[in-house]
């Protein structure tokens, strides 16, 4: 439903649901989901979720999770496995996050904010800063109804609630960019077949493939292969020299060897050396001494130099035309 495409699944009988499922012809047994044929079904939610559909208590529609649905996470900091030489999921918290929809809001009332958006982003004189209410005891509430809520270390590495400003960091991602499916990133990024509701500790990334997107502009085109075209190194700071060295050459070409591995395996781009994993818990650990959340929680190994170190006002970025 979040995905709105078809995915394999564990057998269903398709006489409880009264929907060609598979779209094969014939209502029976069905072990995928094909999601052009649900468009010939009227769709709802099963079991207790659909007693409490009937009842107005939630209500049903793709690409939207019901209202109460919760989320909650952790990040961790990077432990290394010698046997396998491979980075691993340390024990020790750096975050806990949290998030809960609070309230729903139909399809057609967030195309609304969308809109709203769109307009402002177009006309300087009607744009304005996003408020959001709330504070460190009760979370953070976005306009889209969901509420926020993190626990991040103290200087003694000890879970805190973050202050709201803290939390706003988190929430500025789950509110107005085009990367989430109802203010989250979890379930459309959720891998298909037997993979998807393994832990990292049952089941890591090697042998993952770059993913198939399909951008309006340029088609379908592998996604980790087209965000090192597009940016020139691995990272949004630009600052990661290991992934820089391993897939660029000298004069900033992409290394085609690094690109055909990639495609099979996206651990070669997302794993750290053993060296850039301890180098970067320790500088996170700087952070946290600092307490200096509000600078930013990335850890730059050496310093954001290929970036705007200062924006002004109506600041030009360079490009004549919007590429991506």
């Amino acid at each position: 439903m979040i995905k709105q495409k078809s995915i394999n699944t564990e057998s269903i009988n398709e006489q409880l649901t009264d929907c060609d499922l598979d779209g094969n012809g014939s209502i029976q047994t069905a072990e995928k989901i094909n999601w052009t044929s649900l468009k010939n079904c009227t769709l709802h939610f099963a079991g207790a979720a659909g007693k409490m559909e009937k009842s107005g208590q939630i209500f049903f529609n793709s690409g939207l999770y019901p209202k109460n649905t919760e989320f909650l996470h952790s990040l961790r900091y990077i432990d290394w496995n010698d046997a396998s030489d491979t980075p691993s999921m340390a024990e020790r918290f750096k975050e806990l996050r949290y998030m809960k929809k609070v309230k729903y809001l139909s399809a057609e009332k967030l195309q609304d904010l969308y809109n709203q958006d769109q307009f402002e982003d177009a006309d300087k004189d009607e744009s304005s800063i996003d408020i959001f209410f709330g504070d460190f005891s009760t979370g953070i509430y976005t306009e889209r109804g969901w509420v926020l809520q993190g626990f991040i270390e103290d200087i003694n590495g000890e879970l805190r609630p973050q202050t709201k400003e803290e939390t706003v960091y988190c929430a500025g991602c789950h509110s107005n960019i085009g990367a989430i499916s109802d203010g989250t990133f979890a379930f459309p990024r959720k891998f298909e077949n037997n993979n998807g509701w393994k832990h990292w500790t049952q089941l890591g990334l090697q042998g993952v493939d770059d993913q198939t997107v399909y951008y309006e502009n340029f088609g379908e085109v592998k996604e980790y292969a087209f965000y090192l075209k597009q940016n020139g190194y691995g990272d949004e700071f630009r600052e990661n020299e290991e992934v820089r060295e391993k897939f660029f050459t000298e004069n900033g070409e992409l290394n085609q060897d690094m690109l055909s591995r990639l495609e099979d395996d996206i651990t070669v781009l997302l794993y750290p050396s053993r060296e850039r994993a301890l180098r970067l818990n320790k500088l996170y650990k700087i952070i946290v001494k600092e307490q200096s959340f509000n600078q930013g929680r990335e850890t730059l190994t050496e310093g954001a130099l290929n970036v705007y170190m200062k924006v002004v006002p109506n600041m030009g970025s360079g490009l004549e035309e919007v590429i991506y």
